[in-house]
């Protein structure tokens, strides 16, 4: 009696353990991937990566050598990337799209998007919005708030 009891309590365990682990997995495969194609996507202007972020469904990275900037983001359907060579820009700065909303202890903002903009030297050149996070994709913010404003600062001091 004893020993099966100690067998089923075992199993039970098992049960609840294997999704935190295959989930723990998952991530880290997607880290990876992600990692990779941040690779390859320097690789292609032959620039290393010095410092780079994962966070949700985006990965970023710089290199502080050559000032090139490397943004991927991946969602089920499409990934979107995009390589800006610093150089060429006048001023990068956060992007926060927020509302109000009323609550019975006064009034809360929700932010509804997340972007990072680069101005370019030359004015006739379009502005470029990169996205961190869009409540309309995203469930809740996991961090893209604190990366996009860590971002900014370092990317503005390179500039």
């Amino acid at each position: 009696m004893e020993n099966s009891s100690i067998i089923l309590s075992a199993i039970i365990l098992a049960l609840c353990i294997a999704p935190f682990i295959l989930m723990g997995r998952g991530r880290k495969r997607k880290e990876k991937e992600m990692a990779q194609a941040l690779k390859n996507l320097a690789d292609k202007e032959e620039c290393l990566i010095s410092k780079k972020q994962i966070c949700g469904d985006f990965i970023i990275g710089f290199d502080e050598n050559k000032k090139h900037f490397f943004y991927i983001k991946k969602t089920d359907n499409e990934e979107f990337t995009k390589h800006i060579n610093l150089r060429k820009i006048q001023k990068c700065k956060a992007v926060i799209t927020s509302r109000k909303i009323s609550t019975t202890n006064g009034s809360q903002r929700i932010i509804e998007k997340l972007e990072l903009s680069f101005t370019p030297k030359n004015v006739s050149e379009p502005e470029i919005f990169l996205e961190f996070y869009d409540e309309k994709t995203n469930m809740q913010l996991s961090g893209e708030l604190q990366v996009i404003e860590e971002w900014e600062k370092l990317l503005s001091e390179k500039l």
